[in-house]
């Protein structure tokens, strides 16, 4: 241990339990500066006319960060937060700060990659290195089976091979005292009209259900392991989502609880819930492989809708397509800010199939709505029907009870 101080940049690990650059930093430095920044980028709108941030994950996230704020002043600290860009931000505070070392989670996507080089080249002119610590995965990169090029596109094989040949890692448990320097100035937590997110209908009985930060995650996570103990099959694989996006709880977390509550048995619904987290995975390391945002067809951005097809938008946007099933989703949708991932590739199939060379604006509309949209996971719900649209191989829609395609969250 020695003098130092370690500037801890948050971004989507919003949480302090199980959290490796917490950890870690407290492991090498006297004190942690816990720091995250507001970036004006994923509030303003996209090519498509949309918000990449809608009033849903807005909410949510604003209430992560508060929640985190908290849990730092409960524990003698605070969370500095400050609005504008990151990489700027950044630096400044680690030159105020005088800092050692700046500690944060990498993602898997071009965005959050440019930002943290922006970053590093920024803090290398002030000698202050930048530590990137492994995604928020379930399996950690370093522990995959198979290099990143070598990804397979089914879902099962990747499922398979990964139970069969590697290991999720435990949580992390050990956490010292926590010491900070004396900060003068957090700042404070913007409203969402402040950051530009428009103001929308939020259904009432949504609210407690949807509540960001880490202790509402364990409280989900403590009714879903009550719901597998009492053997009830009401349960959503997908309920963990929202927070898991934000990283208010750890995969590994989720996985070695529902495995406790399950006897270590995955089958049910306890199959489901870690099926869901390797889902979330295979989409991650397969969107890294692909980088699908960087992935053109010119045919498709620059081709303007007809008439038709912009009536043909606006039915499926409010859920009026006559489709049961994609009506259902989209209603839910717009009502909640929640999708099931099958919610998502029935939508997503439904757009293509009928509006083919514009799933693009499609796909910018779930970024506006969902509560839980990550680009590295939501792309491939669009990208893969899409590809089969290219090859003549329109998916079908299922017709099928909107009850069953469609259930909500358990309560």
């Amino acid at each position: 241990m020695n003098d130092k101080t370690i500037m801890i940049w948050f971004r989507n690990d919003l949480r302090i339990s199980d959290n490796e650059v917490i950890c870690e930093a407290m492991r090498k430095a006297e004190r942690i500066l816990p720091v995250y920044i507001f970036d004006p980028y994923y509030f303003g709108k996209n090519e498509h006319g949309f918000f990449r941030t809608g009033s849903f994950r807005g909410r949510f996230l604003l209430e992560s960060v508060a929640a985190l704020r908290a849990k730092f002043r409960a524990m003698g600290s605070d969370l500095i937060i400050r609005t504008g860009d990151p990489a700027v931000l950044v630096s400044r505070l680690a030159e105020q700060y005088h800092v050692s070392a700046v500690y944060h989670h990498t993602e898997l996507t071009p965005y959050e990659n440019f930002v943290s080089e922006k970053t590093e080249q920024l803090l290398w002119k002030m000698q202050v290195p930048l530590r990137y610590f492994s995604p928020d995965t379930l399996y950690r990169k370093e522990d995959l089976p198979f290099r990143i090029s070598d990804i397979p596109d089914d879902f099962c094989v990747f499922k398979k091979k990964l139970i069969r040949d590697s290991n999720v890692r435990s949580p992390v448990t050990e956490m010292g005292d926590l010491r900070t320097p004396v900060i003068l100035n957090p700042g404070e937590i913007p409203t969402l009209s402040k950051l530009g997110v428009p103001a929308s209908f939020i259904d009432p009985s949504v609210g407690g259900r949807y509540t960001g930060g880490e202790e509402a995650a364990f409280a989900r996570l403590r009714a879903l392991q009550t719901a597998l103990s009492n053997g009830y099959h009401n349960i959503c694989p997908d309920d963990l989502t929202p927070w898991l996006t934000f990283g208010c709880i750890s995969p590994a977390r989720v996985f070695w609880s529902i495995s406790s509550s399950a006897d270590g048995k995955r089958t049910g619904f306890a199959g489901k819930l870690v099926s869901g987290l390797i889902r979330r995975d295979h989409c991650k390391f397969l969107f890294k492989r692909k980088q699908l945002e960087a992935k053109k067809h010119d045919d498709e951005d620059m081709v303007k809708m007809s008439g038709r097809q912009k009536k043909l938008f606006e039915q499926w946007k409010k859920g009026e397509t006559g489709e049961a099933s994609v009506d259902t989703a989209m209603k839910e949708l717009n009502a909640t800010g929640y999708l099931s991932h099958v919610s998502r590739e029935i939508t997503a199939s439904y757009f293509i199939r009928h509006l083919r060379k514009h799933w693009k604006k499609g796909a910018a509309l779930h970024e506006e709505k969902l509560i839980d949209y990550s680009l590295s996971v939501d792309s491939g719900y669009w990208d893969r029907p899409a590809d089969e649209n290219r090859a003549k191989k329109i998916p079908f829609v299922f017709a099928g009870s909107p009850e069953i395609l469609f259930d909500r969250p358990s309560q």
